[in-house]
């Protein structure tokens, strides 16, 4: 197992990347239906657009909704670990 160096930052920094992360995972969720809808009436087309960009959505908030959790679930696991909880 890798040593992770212990995060020095305080509680609020923590919290504002937390939030940037869960914002930037919501935004890949809505951008690709919002570019596809507007490419629809552009190109006055079907929802072709806003269906792809709904599957897009989908597929890259997901992926990117699998890989915070996983990264949230390691760092929990080192601070059980070595009894780490942040406090000093």
């Amino acid at each position: 197992m890798v040593n992770q160096p212990s995060d020095q930052r305080s509680s609020t920094a923590k919290a504002y990347h937390v939030v940037s992360q869960v914002t930037t995972i919501c935004f890949q969720f809505v951008l690709p239906v919002v570019f596809g809808y507007w490419t629809d009436i552009w190109l006055e087309r079907s929802p072709i657009f806003t269906v792809c960009g709904l599957f897009l959505g989908m597929l890259l908030g997901t992926i990117s909704f699998i890989n915070f959790v996983k990264a949230l679930s390691a760092s929990n696991k080192y601070k059980r670990s070595t009894g780490d909880d942040g406090n000093r």
